[in-house]
């Protein structure tokens, strides 16, 4: 770890209380985290045909976030924008153009359990018209909280490890994880 803002993590009581801290932060958020754990080395060697576990990912995401089929409209959430960080113009651009097809085809559930297949019409219904990629500079609040609890679920889910402090934070607001495959 080099220096800059979080040199103090190298002091062990000082880490400590900053995740204490970050737990505390993660428990008295209002809202809900909705999670797709996919494990890379398990993911190649299941599919026969090729996937980018990034397309799959966000499949998956959307179709969580859609809720269980026969939620009546005024129950499902309101989602007026999607932003996610910008790993690159290319990368983004081929991102944007799966969502689009997406809005189109309706999502897959790729045979994942708990997840459903959904038509077009309902998510053109429930998500924005498409995708906003920002830098990691533009340092977004919901996009760094994203970030900080990815890996203690990801670990944990991967693992089946639940006993880490901060995924037991975390775990409170879980409203869905999948993990693929």
């Amino acid at each position: 770890m080099g220096g800059g803002d979080f040199v103090f993590l190298r002091d062990p009581q000082r880490r400590q209380k900053f995740y204490e801290d970050l737990n505390q932060l993660f428990r008295g958020l209002r809202g809900r985290l909705y999670a797709i754990v996919i494990d890379k080395n398990g993911f190649r060697d299941r599919l026969f045909t090729p996937l980018n576990p990034y397309d799959v990912s966000l499949s998956q995401l959307l179709s969580l976030v859609c809720g269980p089929k026969g939620i009546p409209g005024p129950w499902r959430p309101d989602v007026t924008r999607i932003i996610a960080e910008s790993r690159g113009k290319r990368e983004d651009k081929e991102l944007q153009a799966v969502y689009q097809k997406y809005r189109r085809e309706g999502l897959s559930s790729f045979g994942a359990l708990y997840v459903q297949n959904r038509q077009p019409t309902t998510v053109e219904r429930l998500f924005p018209k498409r995708v906003d990629f920002l830098r990691k500079s533009r340092v977004v609040a919901g996009l760094e909280l994203a970030d900080l609890a990815a890996y203690p679920i990801s670990w944990a889910e991967i693992h089946q490890r639940w006993d880490n402090p901060s995924y037991i934070a975390l775990a409170e607001k879980l409203n869905a994880v999948v993990v693929f495959p």
